[in-house]
């Protein structure tokens, strides 16, 4: 699991031509890897919601929307409120669990 903090601090060997290819090529992997994870996970959310309330889940969010929070990966709800196709109502009413669930992947404390 990639943390920012991980991300903030990769340093790669260097040689005569730059950065070693292999390294950096291996971390976009593992960058990669995380993103798929991630968009995973929210799909999967979307779904639990979308059949609990007897939605279509792509009614819920948008594939745009979800792609959207994990490239953005809003922690409080005036960033979510910032992600495509978020409005007040969708806001208000999953806003905090999707916010809850990007911390918890981020490993980040509860917001009280």
């Amino acid at each position: 699991m990639l943390t920012p903090q991980d991300v903030r601090s990769v340093q790669f060997e260097k040689n005569l031509r730059g950065y070693r290819t292999e390294d950096v090529d291996r971390f976009l992997d593992k960058v990669e890897e995380q993103l798929r994870d991630d968009d995973a996970q929210a799909e999967q959310l979307r779904k639990q919601i979308a059949e609990r309330e007897h939605t279509p889940a792509y009614i819920l969010f948008s594939d745009d929307a979800l792609e959207d929070m994990v490239r953005k990966k809003p922690v409080t709800l005036d960033e979510f409120s910032e992600i495509r196709g978020v409005g007040q109502l969708k806001l208000d009413k999953y806003g905090k669990v999707f916010v809850a669930l990007i911390r918890f992947v981020l490993r980040l404390p509860k917001k009280e």
